[in-house]
């Protein structure tokens, strides 16, 4: 749906992160690493001042694309997203490893829809839901894992200013 309500306006980019959906691990996983592949698209497409939307772990990585080239970026936007996982997450994605380890992906996507879909998301929505849950299951295990015990030890780092730099925070 913002794809839609951008069009026409702006070139939207969705990244899919190697390690992440149903891309290939092509190195561990790191915050670091994926902000310099958001830096390296902005360098080949010859992009100037785009606009960053970090969607829950893509807060953290919009965070770091600040962090190393505060310069380079337009504006932010955060959908529900935090500059690092509070401690009750931290123990769900923990609880979710041993899960993982013990019997693979399967089933885990309803739960993980529960934790990040609103009631009124998962009542009006069914299709859409099940679609997330099917594709978050369909994941590399491994993969899953290693992003997920980078997001339990990731903490917050420090920011240049944003002075100037428009920003818009949805919780």
């Amino acid at each position: 749906q913002a794809r839609q309500a951008l069009a026409g306006r702006c070139h939207t980019v969705a990244f899919d992160f190697p390690g992440s959906g149903l891309s290939a691990p092509s190195a561990p996983f790191t915050f670091e690493r994926a902000a310099q592949l958001v830096l390296a698209l902005f360098a080949r497409q010859g992009w100037t001042a785009p606009v960053l939307l970090g969607h829950s772990m893509g807060t953290i990585v919009a965070l770091e694309v600040v962090r190393h080239a505060r310069d380079l970026v337009g504006g932010l936007v955060f959908a529900g997203g935090l500059p690092e996982p509070r401690q009750d997450a931290r123990a769900r994605l923990a609880q979710r490893i041993e899960e993982v380890q013990r019997h693979g992906m399967a089933g885990l996507g309803e739960r993980v829809v529960m934790a990040n879909f609103a009631r009124r998301t998962r009542e009006e929505r069914p299709e859409l839901t099940a679609l997330f849950a099917r594709a978050f299951e369909m994941q590399r295990a491994d993969a899953y894992i290693e992003t997920a015990e980078a997001l339990i030890a990731w903490e917050a780092r420090t920011l240049p200013s944003l002075d100037r730099v428009p920003c818009l925070v949805i919780t």
